[in-house]
């Protein structure tokens, strides 16, 4: 039997206004900058030479978060210019999943549009690490503070967790005065937007249990049965089996964990940059219970040298 193949576009979205001020973002919901969103028109450009036979991808996925749906939107419709095809309508169906055991369903944003035009996925389980109470929080100040060693095990180690965080203060505004702790709201006008609100859909359709917290083996266990049991098989069903994933530098940095069979120790030299298009290449076979047996083939970024140098940047975020 012949091997049969996918492809999976990795993308950590184009850098967001809190990436610009060197906070710790997390679930806090900041939109692109104007770099980041030629970041994203940069990686389509790259991207369109790679498929070089196809348009686009056939399905796409992004996290819950704006800067992640701003970045495939812009990457979307800048492949259709590029491709000098009409820009088509596009239809956003957030994932939802309910416990009988894990299951996933679609649910459209907007139903009236949803049997028109290019749909793509979004699920909170894409969504960053949450840094618990250091989100909003500047990356230098927490290193002073904490120091280099605590600073950095909770950075790059498997198991290294933040302080969790205080929801019922998220909203607070700034308040007088500069008190030196880790769980204020000095740095940034808001934190995390309302959960009950942002996460409106996952709770009414849903069975979400969300974290005030993470580590990067949180993520993982998170992200892991999303990529199994939604987006594997839903690249593997598509058209040209070529999906595009937008997310953050933790879920992907976890996304690779499963896919390369990374272990704790190597999973610390892996930084993300923004905006950097990487390529990775599956095989893959019908398992039992219709399920997808996947075998790690390949992966590159688009841009080797450039992506050396920039995710060397992420490494060091906070230390300069």
């Amino acid at each position: 039997m012949e091997e049969q193949t996918i492809e999976l576009i990795l993308l950590r979205h184009g850098q967001s206004t809190l990436n610009s001020k060197n906070l710790f973002c997390g679930w806090i919901d900041p939109p692109l900058t104007e770099i980041g969103v030629e970041q994203a028109k940069t990686a389509a450009r790259e991207i369109q030479k790679h498929l070089s036979s196809t348009s686009k991808p056939s399905v796409s996925f992004c996290s819950r978060l704006v800067r992640t749906k701003q970045t495939l939107l812009t990457i979307l419709g800048e492949l259709d210019e590029l491709s000098n095809n009409e820009v088509q309508e596009t239809s956003e169906n957030v994932i939802i999943e309910k416990q009988k055991p894990l299951v996933f369903e679609k649910v459209p944003t907007n139903p009236s549009i949803n049997e028109s035009g290019y749909k793509f996925y979004s699920s909170w389980r894409l969504n960053e690490r949450h840094y618990g109470s250091w989100q909003g929080q500047n990356k230098k100040k927490v290193l002073n503070i904490v120091g280099d060693k605590e600073y950095m095990q909770v950075r790059r180690d498997y198991e290294g967790r933040p302080p969790d965080v205080n929801l019922d203060k998220e909203m607070e505004q700034k308040q007088d005065g500069h008190e030196e702790h880790l769980s204020g709201n000095d740095e940034y006008e808001f934190k995390e937007p309302n959960r009950c609100e942002k996460y409106k859909m996952e709770y009414q359709f849903g069975d979400v249990s969300l974290p005030i917290s993470e580590s990067l083996s949180d993520v993982l266990a998170r992200m892991t049965p999303l990529l199994e049991d939604f987006i594997i098989p839903e690249i593997i069903n598509s058209e040209n089996k070529i999906g595009m994933i937008i997310a953050h530098g933790s879920s992907i940095r976890a996304m690779l964990m499963k896919l390369l069979g990374l272990d704790a120790t190597e999973i610390k030299g892996v930084n993300i940059p923004n905006g950097m298009p990487m390529i990775v290449k599956l095989s893959y076979e019908k398992w039992k219970n219709n399920n997808y047996k996947v075998k790690f083939i390949d992966r590159y970024y688009l841009d080797p040298e450039l992506a050396a140098k920039k995710a060397e940047q992420v490494k060091n975020e906070g230390r300069n």
